[in-house]
């Protein structure tokens, strides 16, 4: 009843949960999974609101569980606990700015580089996940994935091809699993998209202004046109298209 109170005062109130940190250290160090997990998931509370701060956080739980847990409810819990590391505020508060203050001031970005390396590993705990047993543990990974900031994640060489997620797609058989599968995969494939646009706006802006375009290009625009017109077209402008 206790911890069933204190969850629900971190979940409605996390300002007030700072108060039972060592509370709820006691339980995320508990032997019976089912406490522990319940720690868990207060402490990702509390580092979602910004009462707790993610990395010494981190510092604390990585040393009782540094890999995934055996026990599924648990490993849930872990999982969605360090995936509040990628969520797209905590990418950008965490790196960009000590990164930028170290350019800026000429200072040691040994702690930028520091945090860095714990997301990059943060990122690859998570990915493990998504091959884990319980479908369960595979839908926190996917929703903990989908909450990255990508740019950030590149910026880290931290991220999978796009086949990739197609590979995990083809083999999810959970119902549950499947849905956040595909919250994931729209994710990724709005940023493959948008990457795209942004290597053709690159390379559109390199090519000369006269350019030949294919007879099927013109074809589908002005389909009147017939096939002898069409291979007698003349170059056209390239802000034209």
């Amino acid at each position: 009843a206790a911890m069933h109170t204190l969850v629900d005062v971190c979940e409605q109130t996390p300002e007030k949960g700072k108060d039972f940190v060592h509370m709820i250290h006691e339980c995320a160090s508990s032997p019976h999974a089912t406490l522990a997990a319940a720690g868990l998931g207060c402490i990702r509370q509390l580092c979602a609101a910004d009462i707790l701060d993610f990395e010494k956080a981190w510092v604390v739980i990585s040393k009782i569980y540094p890999d995934l847990p055996k026990d599924q409810e648990l490993a849930a819990a872990w999982v969605d606990l360090i995936g509040c590391a990628l969520l797209e505020d905590d990418l950008n508060e965490t790196v960009e700015p000590a990164q930028r203050k170290a350019e800026e001031e000429g200072i040691d970005g040994s702690d930028s580089e520091a945090r860095a390396t714990m997301l990059t590993n943060v990122m690859d705990l998570v990915w493990e996940a998504t091959s884990h047993a319980s479908p369960l543990v595979r839908s926190k990974a996917y929703r903990s994935l989908s909450a990255i900031d990508w740019d950030m994640a590149e910026a880290l060489n931290c991220l999978h091809p796009p086949i990739t997620y197609a590979q995990l797609l083809a083999e999810e058989t959970d119902p549950a699993a499947l849905e956040a599968l595909e919250a994931l995969i729209d994710v990724v494939l709005q940023m493959e998209h948008e990457d795209r646009r942004k290597q053709l706006i690159e390379l559109k802006s390199h090519v000369p202004a006269q350019v030949c375009v294919w007879p099927s290009r013109l074809h589908s625009q002005v389909p009147r046109l017939s096939h002898r017109a069409l291979t007698r077209a003349r170059p056209i402008s390239m802000a034209n298209l």
